[in-house]
């Protein structure tokens, strides 16, 4: 502050504060002013008091003081405002780095299972490829296996029947003959009694 300020108008020294002057304080509140004091003082008290009084001097002082810490409060919050700037560009500009970051191990992480699900696939293919044949092979014998043993089956009954119809032709014949011999038997017997009579 000034060593011998005017008592009616009062300026703080803003050259090093980064304010600009003739701020207006009017955000964090105005002080009183020498018109204010002295109304209240002839409203409360009675007394009536000149502009070189010295409780309106004091009142200048108190506004100089007040001035002086509203500077403060404006610096501070002007680097309060700049840090957070700061720090919120900063913030964002590594959340878009672990975005891309992220989409890009992500996709590489894509990559790579679709890629060993590739060589497993293979692998297993791979694999199966001998049992595979194995089990046609299998298939081949025991259809190969059947179809003798289907074979041989009508085979057998085929020669069964053949069997029964040749021993039904026996048995046929053999009946035959029987019989043939019983009737000519018949005949004797009935010509044996004709010539008897």
């Amino acid at each position: 502050m000034d060593e011998n300020p005017d008592p009616t108008s009062f300026e703080p020294d803003l050259s090093e504060s980064g304010i600009e002057p003739g701020t207006d304080f009017a955000p964090y509140g105005r002080p009183m002013t020498k018109g204010q004091a002295q109304r209240i003082l002839a409203e409360t008290h009675g007394v009536v008091v000149g502009d070189r009084d010295p409780i309106l001097m004091l009142v200048t002082l108190l506004q100089g003081f007040h001035k002086d810490q509203q500077m403060v409060l404006g610096a501070f919050e002007r680097q309060v405002n700049a840090a957070h700037s700061d720090v919120q560009s900063d913030a964002q500009t590594t959340a878009s780095a672990l975005e891309t970051t992220l989409q890009q191990v992500t996709r590489q992480q894509g990559k790579m299972l679709e890629e060993a699900a590739k060589v497993i696939c293979e692998a297993v293919e791979t694999s199966l490829q001998p049992v595979a044949g194995l089990g046609n092979e299998i298939v081949n014998r025991l259809g190969e296996r059947s179809l003798q043993q289907t074979i041989a089956v009508v085979s057998s009954h085929s020669a069964n029947v053949a069997d029964f119809k040749s021993w039904t032709r026996f048995q046929l014949r053999r009946f035959t003959f029987s019989m043939a011999v019983l009737t000519a038997l018949n005949l004797g017997a009935v010509a044996a009694l004709f010539f008897k009579s």
